[in-house]
């Protein structure tokens, strides 16, 4: 359920956000999605041979709070708003507090069922080899969702700020 409960706070977090907010979120989201689409470029033979021999075994008995959370459902929300329902109706069912396999992949073993380009930090950078062409990409995709992390930690920040303020002004 933790999963889901990441889930639903990146939902209700982002409902409570300003447009200009969202605007803002949207242009960084998008950048992470473009980022991702050079790392898929660039990473295809990588990405081949993690499919053909591995069939997913990465994707199978994870600590899936480490894997992705809330930063990352706000970014796959921001782009694919659509997408709540079947992400929730997958995540909840999870009955573990420990590890399992990821509740996104097709049929329990792959491929991954999240649009694509639009994959948590962790899933998209992630390799079992060295990936010496990919490298520079994988390293931009981890710059955006660190600076998308950097905006989203401020503007709790901001949120929290304005509500002391106001509390002293009432």
């Amino acid at each position: 359920m933790e999963l889901a409960h990441a889930l639903i706070d990146a939902q209700r977090w982002l409902a409570s956000c300003s447009p200009a907010d969202i605007d803002h979120l949207r242009s960084v989201c998008s950048d992470i999605h473009e980022a991702e689409k050079r790392l898929m470029s660039a990473s295809e033979t990588y990405m081949q041979r993690c499919i053909q021999r591995c069939e997913g075994l990465c994707c199978r008995n994870v600590f899936l709070g480490e894997v992705m959370g809330f930063e990352d459902f706000c970014f796959i929300l921001v782009l694919r708003p659509e997408c709540f329902e079947t992400l929730f109706s997958k995540a909840s069912r999870l009955n573990t507090m420990f590890t399992a396999d990821c509740p996104f992949l097709m049929n329990g073993v792959g491929p991954c069922s999240l649009p694509e380009a639009v994959r948590p930090e962790v899933c998209i950078t992630s390799f079992c080899m060295q990936t010496p062409d990919a490298d520079a990409a994988i390293r931009a995709v981890q710059a955006r969702f660190r600076k998308l992390s950097r905006i989203i930690r401020w503007m709790h920040f901001k949120r929290l700020f304005r509500r002391r303020i106001a509390s002293f002004s009432a």
